[in-house]
Protein backbone atom coordinates (compact mmCIF):
# COMPACT_ATOMS: atom_id res chain seq x y z
CA UNK A 1 0.00 0.00 0.00
CA UNK A 2 2.70 2.12 0.41
CA UNK A 3 3.55 1.91 -3.54
CA UNK A 4 0.83 2.87 -3.91
CA UNK A 5 0.64 6.39 -1.76
CA UNK A 6 3.88 6.96 -3.38
CA UNK A 7 2.48 7.76 -6.47
CA UNK A 8 0.07 10.15 -5.52
CA UNK A 9 0.82 13.62 -6.38
CA UNK A 10 -0.94 15.36 -3.08
CA UNK A 11 -0.27 19.03 -5.03
CA UNK A 12 -0.35 18.44 -8.98
CA UNK A 13 0.27 21.10 -10.96
CA UNK A 14 -2.67 23.47 -12.34
CA UNK A 15 -3.34 22.17 -15.69
CA UNK A 16 -3.95 18.41 -14.10
CA UNK A 17 -6.15 20.04 -11.41
CA UNK A 18 -7.96 21.39 -14.31
CA UNK A 19 -7.90 18.75 -16.46
CA UNK A 20 -9.57 16.72 -13.30
CA UNK A 21 -12.31 19.42 -12.35
CA UNK A 22 -13.13 18.90 -16.59
CA UNK A 23 -13.18 15.30 -16.56
CA UNK A 24 -15.59 15.78 -13.37
CA UNK A 25 -17.77 18.25 -14.56
CA UNK A 26 -18.26 15.99 -17.93
CA UNK A 27 -18.95 13.14 -15.74
CA UNK A 28 -21.50 14.85 -14.12
CA UNK A 29 -23.07 15.76 -16.50
CA UNK A 30 -22.89 12.76 -18.47
CA UNK A 31 -24.97 11.45 -15.03
CA UNK A 32 -26.98 14.02 -15.76
CA UNK A 33 -27.98 13.01 -18.99
CA UNK A 34 -28.36 9.63 -18.31
CA UNK A 35 -30.68 10.44 -15.39
CA UNK A 36 -32.85 12.18 -17.37
CA UNK A 37 -32.73 9.69 -20.43
CA UNK A 38 -33.32 6.76 -17.88
CA UNK A 39 -36.82 9.17 -16.72
CA UNK A 40 -38.06 9.63 -20.33
CA UNK A 41 -37.83 5.84 -21.18
CA UNK A 42 -39.94 5.18 -17.91
CA UNK A 43 -42.75 7.56 -18.96
CA UNK A 44 -42.85 6.33 -22.81
CA UNK A 45 -42.66 3.15 -21.40
CA UNK A 46 -45.73 4.30 -19.35
CA UNK A 47 -47.51 5.47 -22.02
CA UNK A 48 -47.23 2.57 -24.58
CA UNK A 49 -48.81 0.18 -21.37
CA UNK A 50 -51.62 2.34 -21.81
CA UNK A 51 -51.87 3.06 -25.21
CA UNK A 52 -52.00 -1.04 -25.09
CA UNK A 53 -54.80 -1.22 -22.45
CA UNK A 54 -56.68 1.69 -24.38
CA UNK A 55 -56.29 -0.42 -27.57
CA UNK A 56 -57.52 -3.80 -25.90
CA UNK A 57 -60.60 -2.43 -24.46
CA UNK A 58 -61.57 -0.13 -27.90
CA UNK A 59 -60.87 -3.79 -30.14
CA UNK A 60 -62.72 -5.76 -27.25
CA UNK A 61 -65.53 -2.96 -27.47
CA UNK A 62 -65.43 -2.82 -31.68
CA UNK A 63 -65.49 -6.69 -31.46
CA UNK A 64 -68.61 -6.08 -29.38
CA UNK A 65 -70.45 -3.95 -31.81
CA UNK A 66 -69.96 -6.16 -35.05
CA UNK A 67 -71.61 -8.71 -33.10
CA UNK A 68 -74.35 -6.72 -32.18
CA UNK A 69 -74.58 -5.37 -35.67
CA UNK A 70 -74.05 -8.94 -37.48
CA UNK A 71 -77.44 -10.38 -34.65
CA UNK A 72 -79.31 -7.45 -35.85
CA UNK A 73 -78.74 -7.67 -39.79
CA UNK A 74 -79.38 -11.42 -39.16
CA UNK A 75 -82.61 -10.80 -37.64
CA UNK A 76 -83.67 -8.72 -40.40
CA UNK A 77 -82.37 -10.58 -43.11
CA UNK A 78 -84.74 -13.58 -41.06
CA UNK A 79 -87.74 -11.13 -41.36
CA UNK A 80 -87.35 -10.17 -44.67
CA UNK A 81 -87.33 -13.98 -46.12
CA UNK A 82 -91.39 -14.04 -45.51
CA UNK A 83 -91.27 -14.29 -41.58
CA UNK A 84 -89.21 -17.59 -41.62
CA UNK A 85 -87.44 -17.64 -38.51
CA UNK A 86 -85.29 -20.77 -37.95
CA UNK A 87 -85.78 -22.53 -34.90
CA UNK A 88 -82.98 -22.20 -32.84
CA UNK A 89 -82.21 -24.24 -29.81
CA UNK A 90 -80.50 -23.67 -26.79
CA UNK A 91 -77.80 -25.45 -27.55
CA UNK A 92 -77.57 -23.26 -30.67
CA UNK A 93 -78.07 -20.48 -29.00
CA UNK A 94 -75.18 -21.05 -26.15
CA UNK A 95 -72.80 -22.44 -28.76
CA UNK A 96 -73.31 -18.86 -30.42
CA UNK A 97 -73.20 -17.21 -26.94
CA UNK A 98 -69.71 -19.21 -26.50
CA UNK A 99 -68.29 -18.03 -30.19
CA UNK A 100 -69.17 -14.61 -29.70
CA UNK A 101 -67.44 -14.71 -26.10
CA UNK A 102 -64.46 -16.34 -27.30
CA UNK A 103 -64.11 -13.69 -30.20
CA UNK A 104 -64.23 -10.91 -27.59
CA UNK A 105 -61.68 -13.03 -24.92
CA UNK A 106 -59.06 -12.60 -28.19
CA UNK A 107 -58.70 -9.42 -27.38
CA UNK A 108 -58.31 -9.32 -23.82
Amino acid sequence: MDDVTENIDLDPPKEVRDLQDELDLCNKEWKKAFEDQQEEIKKLKQKVEQFEKQEKIMNRDILATVGELIDKIMITLEREVGGQKRKITLDQHYEQKQKKKLRLNKFE
